[in-house]
């Protein structure tokens, strides 16, 4: 097995991979939220669960302590525990995706064992391409697409979960009613009024 790291700053798409990884082998995989997981809870996943693919997104949130759970399982297979009354050995096949907003925060022997791939952020072109497509997706006119999109990028966080929020805001209004400016006007003012995002 090969284990791959995507790397980038907040909102380059990282979670959307894992996402896609997931949907597609659902039945193989286990997904997990690195900010609220221990070495105890992964530790009894991968002996219960005996996943295929685990799925880790924000690893870089798991405590270094908690992170050596994984060294042996990703480079040999095996997985023990040896702790008072629980000793516990398995073999398994596993393939680990993960993402990571801040390399420093994993051990280096963690990240020798993943290949690592750098997202950049998007581009101007970037972004608009993909905003619109999936609000597209969702059923959003192209150029309502743009004018939401191009709004995010140019004056609020350059996220494109934003550009979805802001989507199904847009698709509660009866867009053939609404003209470009009352759209513009309204994202507008989700963006001034929305409460802070929290870390």
């Amino acid at each position: 097995p090969v284990h791959i790291g995507f790397i980038g700053p907040p909102a380059s798409a990282k979670t959307l991979f894992l996402l896609d990884i997931y949907n597609k082998h659902r039945e193989q995989a286990y997904f997990v939220d690195a900010t609220d997981t221990t070495k105890v809870g992964l530790r009894d996943v991968l002996f219960t669960q005996r996943p295929k693919y685990l799925i880790i997104d924000e690893l870089d949130k798991l405590p270094k302590k908690d992170q050596a759970i994984l060294l042996n399982v990703m480079e040999t297979g095996i997985l023990s525990t040896t702790v008072h009354k629980k000793i516990n050995q398995t073999q398994l096949k596993l393939w680990v995706f993960a993402t990571i907003n801040d390399s420093s925060k994993v051990m280096g022997p963690l990240k020798s064992r993943l290949q690592l791939l750098n997202l950049p952020e998007y581009t101007q072109g970037e972004f608009m391409e993909i905003g619109i497509k999936l609000l597209g997706d969702k059923g959003i006119g192209p150029e309502t697409a743009k004018i939401i999109t191009s709004i995010v990028f140019e004056e609020s966080t350059r996220d494109i979960r934003e550009v979805l929020r802001l989507g199904k805001i847009i698709t509660a209004i009866d867009t053939e009613t609404v003209d470009k400016a009352q759209v513009t006007r309204i994202i507008r003012t989700v963006l001034k009024y929305g409460a802070p995002e929290h870390d």
